[in-house]
């Protein structure tokens, strides 16, 4: 309810959240579904909120909170532990906006097909050293997500990585396979951290 909401508010959450006491109760929640902690559109349910500042308390916390702040800090913790990030080079990124991945209108793609497009649609565009890069964020509660996302990344991949053709610009397919190379390894390292699978 940001209408209620305390200046010192947001200050205080970021203390909670380096709270050991927070930190011992989120590991205790690693588990729990997030829907069973919060609303569909974000915001601690009312009986957490409540458990979450009874158990701070009775576990001794000191950090002057109002009532929401031990389950916001919570939240935020959970969040932040049940998400993948992957960075995709900028040359796949324009690649892929180039393919029928990008071009076809979402409602004609696959299911799998259109859970990709939706968080690619959502990248954060960031600054490396080397160049532009594209972070995609997928929450890991649901696998079956994670695991139609990073399929239809590998396919995407698997075709700019493949073979050469025996003309055309040499140097350019180079790249290319290098680009595809480099996504194939992110991707079969978020496969492996997320799912515990190589494929």
């Amino acid at each position: 309810m940001p209408g209620i909401r305390s200046a010192d508010y947001d200050e205080t959450v970021a203390k909670l959240i380096l709270d050991q006491i927070i930190q011992d109760m989120a590991k205790g929640l690693a588990k729990e579904p997030l829907s069973e902690l919060e609303h569909e559109g974000g915001g601690a349910r009312h009986e957490f909120m409540m458990a979450a500042l009874d158990e701070y308390k009775k576990r001794g916390g000191q950090i002057q909170t109002h009532i929401g702040g031990p389950a916001e800090a919570l939240l935020k913790i959970l969040h932040q532990e049940r998400r993948l990030t992957i960075s995709l080079p900028g040359a796949f990124h324009t690649y892929l906006a180039g393919t029928a991945l990008c071009t076809t209108p979402p409602e004609r793609l696959s299911p799998e097909e259109a859970t990709c497009r939706r968080y690619l649609d959502d990248a954060q565009e960031i600054e490396r050293g080397r160049g532009r890069e594209y972070r995609l964020t997928i929450p890991t509660d649901d696998k079956v997500v994670v695991e139609r996302v990073l399929s239809v990344l590998d396919t995407y991949a698997q075709a700019l990585y493949g073979p050469a053709p025996a003309q055309g610009d040499q140097s350019a397919r180079r790249e290319a396979q290098k680009t595809g190379r480099l996504v194939l390894g992110r991707i079969a390292q978020a496969r492996h951290n997320t799912l515990g699978t190589s494929r």
